[in-house]
């Protein structure tokens, strides 16, 4: 999410929320609308007016828990992970030292890759006029720093539309095209990888023409860059996604119909009325928001929220069901605000374990939103984009920026393989399971439901290893059993 137009939706949705609180406080008898879920790691159903969740013989949800049975990547934790920025500090000669500092703070947090705006108004201020010297400098520091650049080609241009504001699209796609054939162009061995526009069916914010978006023209304008991206002679092939829809499936029922439509809707209409769509790309990008703030774990299923696990699965089952399942699966924004209600530990907490069940789901890349705050971010909003960073403005580190680098730390050499089913452990456990290339064996637990106490998990048998806390400290050597709390413990074998 960005912060522009989020106050229209803050106003639509606080008008629309007091209503649909009230009438849940009615039903559960309860006022407190954040209760948790009896049972916080039960299967959610898909999003209001999605048919795309996966079937199962009995009915159910397919997830164990909430998690998909679809295998990990065979990647790194840290290859898996990234950070989406946005204009990375700012592109002018002006910024070259915030510009430095951020891959120096990145660099130390233990990512290498970064999804950024390459903004159409920026590199095509005038028709035919291209200036790429500020792309340059961020694309440059990129590359000086080895970090892998996933470019977002974003928004509109003013010229290109009788409304003269770079939120519309353009009145002539190919303009668009053009811009995004030159700038590949003019990038090629350097960026490799391109999402066509960023939460396309927040029109409210990002695709002006209407309040939801255009599935069909949005479509229409991925498939011609598309198409034409690919048949550029590049000496680097691109990879190309549709771009970053919101999942927004708590929205959707507090709003009148169709004003926000669910990610996975959209980007079914979006194949469904663009044949071609789906062989043209070789990627799909989502976002993993809910509601907006999002307040609650990523394993919540609590009022209409979505688990994490679901939320891979009912993407991969729309995308196969329009014919582009087997492709890289990006979550290209994913994070939480240290406002209303949610504290730095709770930020930290579920950051890492986003992490994890994303690479757990099979994802190829997921992407924390953001590095930074902004300044003097308020305690309360409902719009708080200054408050997702995992450091504060001043480059100081939040809870969530020691924990990330912890758990890369220990773990970011590891693949995700799977999770294990320790005996009588509770039903909001989860033990996931890594390995190394040279052999090396470890494990991630934790409790998905913050409101219960630890819980000791015997480890396996003839195991011996060292655990570690969210922050990556060392707790000391363990070979018979671990307290598993809400904050994930890492336990890795024969490390001193």
């Amino acid at each position: 999410m960005r912060s522009q137009g989020l106050a229209t939706l803050a106003t639509l949705v606080t008008v629309a929320a007091l209503g649909a609180l009230t009438a849940l406080a009615a039903c559960s008898g309860s006022g407190a609308a954040d209760a948790p879920s009896a049972l916080p790691d039960a299967p959610a159903p898909p999003a209001s007016g999605s048919s795309d969740a996966p079937p199962s013989p009995d009915g159910a949800a397919p997830m164990d828990g909430g998690q998909p049975a679809h295998p990990a990547p065979l990647v790194t934790l840290a290859d898996v992970a990234g950070l989406s920025a946005g204009p990375v500090g700012c592109a002018g000669a002006s910024c070259d030292a915030k510009r430095a500092a951020f891959f120096a703070l990145l660099g130390d947090l233990g990512i290498h890759k970064i999804r950024t705006d390459l903004r159409w108004s920026d590199v095509e201020p005038k028709r035919g006029t291209f200036d790429f010297s500020g792309t340059d400098r961020i694309v440059g520091a990129a590359r000086a720093a080895g970090v892998e650049v996933l470019g977002i080609l974003d928004y509109g241009a003013s010229w290109a539309t009788t409304h003269n504001d770079a939120l519309y699209p353009p009145d002539h796609l190919d303009d668009f095209v053009t811009f995004a054939t030159t700038l590949a162009t003019h990038y090629d061995g350097q960026v490799s990888e391109y999402e066509v526009w960023n939460e396309p069916n927040a029109g409210f914010s990002f695709w002006k023409s209407s309040f939801g978006g255009d599935a069909k023209v949005w479509g229409d304008l991925t498939k011609r860059t598309a198409d034409a991206l690919r048949k550029l002679p590049l000496k680097t092939p691109v990879t190309i996604a549709p771009g970053g829809t919101v999942y927004l499936s708590q929205l959707v029922p507090i709003l009148p119909p169709g004003i926000i439509p669910a990610g996975t809707d959209f980007a079914r209409d979006a194949f469904a009325q663009n044949p071609g769509l789906a062989a043209s790309t070789n990627a799909f990008a989502f976002h993993g928001y809910d509601s907006y703030p999002p307040r609650n774990a990523p394993e919540s299923a609590a009022l209409g929220e979505v688990q994490l696990g679901t939320k891979i699965e009912s993407t991969r089952a729309m995308l196969k069901n329009a014919g582009a399942g087997a492709r890289p699966l990006w979550l290209t924004e994913i994070g939480w605000p240290t406002a209303n209600g949610v504290d730095e530990a709770a930020q930290a907490r579920w950051s890492v374990r986003s992490l994890l069940l994303g690479a757990l789901g099979g994802l190829d890349a997921i992407y924390l939103y953001t590095l930074y705050d902004g300044d003097s971010p308020p305690a309360f909003s409902f719009a708080p984009e200054g408050s997702f960073g995992l450091a504060h403005a001043d480059g100081t580190a939040k809870a969530s920026f020691r924990a990330v680098k912890g758990l890369l730390a220990v773990l970011g050499k590891m693949t995700v393989v799977g999770r294990a089913k320790p005996a009588g452990a509770p039903g909001d456990v989860y033990v996931v399971e890594l390995a190394g290339a040279a052999g090396e064996h470890g494990y991630a637990a934790w409790r998905s439901d913050d409101g219960q106490g630890p819980w000791a998990w015997k480890l396996p048998t003839g195991f011996i290893g060292t655990a570690h806390a969210i922050d990556g400290k060392s707790l000391g050597k363990v070979g018979v059993e671990v307290s598993v709390t809400r904050d994930p413990v890492y336990v890795v074998e024969g490390v001193n």
